[in-house]
């Protein structure tokens, strides 16, 4: 459950730097490559999303007792490392 917030707050943080314009001169950033700070924000929000899918599919199957669903977890935790 703590891993599915930290999702949600690296999605919640990717999408305020995706939409807010001031959130480059807030982190002190040069604002000279708002592309790149457009493309970085995108990926924290992918990263949140993936995290999040993959502690719901691992909490749904220790509470169902489904072994298929922590074998895709161990899978994911085997090729993240």
């Amino acid at each position: 459950m703590l891993l599915q917030l930290a999702g949600l707050g690296l999605v919640v943080i990717g999408s305020w730097l995706l939409v807010d314009d001031k959130a480059v001169n807030f982190l002190g950033i040069a604002s000279d490559d708002k592309h790149g700070f457009k493309v970085a924000a995108a990926i924290v929000i992918v990263v949140g999303i993936l995290s999040m899918l993959i502690t719901f599919i691992g909490c749904w199957g220790a509470l169902g007792q489904k072994t298929s669903c922590l074998n895709i977890v161990s899978l994911c935790l085997c090729f993240s490392h």
